[in-house]
């Protein structure tokens, strides 16, 4: 009877686990001039150059869809691109930079089986 209960618990905190896994969200930073941050190793990093108020809201509902829990640093570029010193750094630290509306839902779910790509082939080395 002791091995049933012990049994009927794992698979309980099994489930446990595994919703707490399937359920976990990510964070969504925003960054604008004049203020940097470099993301922490495993986050994935935009920068949104130009971008309506529109797009911008298309973009953030569209991360929710390919990029569900993984944490996010969205740098926000609203000037010309004329090689500012603080653009040049966020290019550095982004793994993708989108700069129209256009087929945005298929850029974002190229570079999500991207993201998860390079995730398999860096667990597996």
């Amino acid at each position: 009877m002791d091995n049933i209960k012990q049994n009927n618990k794992e698979k309980t905190m099994d489930n446990i686990k595994q919703n707490e896994t399937s359920t976990k969200t990510g964070k969504l930073t925003i960054v604008t001039p004049p203020t940097m941050v470099k993301p922490n190793a495993g986050d994935v990093g935009f920068i949104l150059m130009n971008l309506t108020e529109e797009q911008k809201q298309e973009f953030t509902k569209s991360l929710d869809e390919y990029f569900p829990t993984q944490e996010i640093v969205v740098f926000v570029w609203d000037e010309a691109d004329r090689g500012d010193k603080w653009l040049d750094e966020a290019k550095i630290n982004v793994d993708y930079i989108i700069r129209e509306n256009e087929g945005m839902k298929q850029q974002l779910a190229l570079m999500s089986a991207h993201h998860e790509f390079k995730l398999t082939t860096e667990n597996k080395g």
